[in-house]
């Protein structure tokens, strides 16, 4: 950590809830503003709710990190799992949902630092790999992704049309 602030990082509690909601405004409004017809607006209660439903689930990790004992970011990972079969081999990973730092938080190791907590804690949830996904509007995540020595392995491509009214 730089500028001298203090660091403590700590798995997330049921009580967190709506801090977890306040931060997710961080990473949310930016997509909602970037991909208007994917993200809903972002609503506080409704991610409190939703963090809620989640937190302490075991294979939910969700960690806070608090700079001089405020909340300033949260990570925010899955574990997910693929089954062995006769196209792929078996899978666990540790999926990385969200990582959102507040404004103030920012070019302090925090983000850094909660990454290197979800990849210590991967092996010790029988994964073998941290992966994650970012929308390719968000450069500075691909930025900081790759100095931490991610790479790209997969690429996803869409293309609109126009759905059928009379489908169910």
């Amino acid at each position: 950590m730089n500028d001298g602030a203090r660091l403590r990082i700590r798995r997330a509690l049921t009580g967190d809830a709506g801090v977890l909601g306040e931060l997710n405004a961080h990473v949310h409004q930016a997509h909602a503003a970037a991909m208007p017809d994917e993200y809903r607006p972002y609503d506080a209660d409704a991610a409190a709710q939703y963090f809620a439903d989640v937190v302490e689930e075991d294979c939910h990790p969700i960690w806070i990190a608090e700079v001089d004992n405020f909340p300033g970011a949260f990570l925010e990972a899955e574990v997910r799992s693929r089954p062995d079969n006769p196209f792929t081999t078996e899978l666990r990973v540790l999926y990385v949902h969200q990582l959102a730092v507040a404004e103030r938080a920012r070019r302090l190791g925090v983000g850094r630092s909660l990454m290197r907590v979800a990849e210590d804690t991967a092996p010790k949830l029988g994964c073998t790999e941290v992966r994650l996904e970012h929308r390719d509007f968000n450069e500075g995540a691909h930025r900081f992704y790759e100095a931490l020595g991610y790479r790209t392995y997969s690429v996803s491509m869409a293309r609109r049309v126009r759905a059928d009214p009379t489908a169910q």
